[in-house]
């Protein structure tokens, strides 16, 4: 039986890998349905969004954790989705536009309230999720630019 400190840092690992092979996999799959333009439309927002997240959390001095890394992987997945969002549409951008900006608003306000938590797991939690999130959206609409129009059509 080992300590605390083995337990988590075993879960971290864990958790690492499972995470990478859930990336890969993803991107894999933006590959093969949307082509390389829609997997680098997706992958530049995500990566932004996740190195500016870790760095946030470090600006404000508080530690990678287990409960970060959680984040990291909750943030993967919304990203995808913004982005897919954003790289399948087809019309003006506008026209969709206001119904993203409502969602990505209350999903960012939840979890900035998080950040200012004084609990230091969910504080970190919270700036991951909001510095992360806020990243990858500001970026996520050069997906509809990024891609050309016949590479990706999301409803059919």
């Amino acid at each position: 039986s080992g300590s605390l400190a083995d337990v988590m840092s075993d879960i971290k690992s864990s958790l690492l890998s499972f995470f990478a092979m859930g990336a890969a996999l993803s991107l894999v799959f933006l590959l093969f349905s949307g082509g390389f333009r829609l997997m680098a439309a997706c992958l530049v927002p995500l990566a932004a969004g996740m190195l500016f997240s870790v760095e946030t959390l470090s600006f404000f001095g508080q530690s990678f954790t287990v409960f970060s890394l959680v984040g990291l992987i909750l943030l993967f997945g919304i990203g995808v989705d913004y982005t897919i969002f954003f790289a399948s549409m087809k019309e003006d951008i506008g026209k969709i536009f206001p119904g993203v900006l409502l969602a990505f608003a209350t999903t960012e306000i939840a979890f900035l309230l998080l950040a200012f938590s004084s609990s230091r797991i969910a504080s970190g939690f919270g700036i991951i999720m909001s510095s992360g999130l806020l990243m990858i959206f500001l970026l996520s609409p050069g997906a509809f630019f990024l891609k050309s129009r016949n590479d990706f059509d999301l409803y059919g």
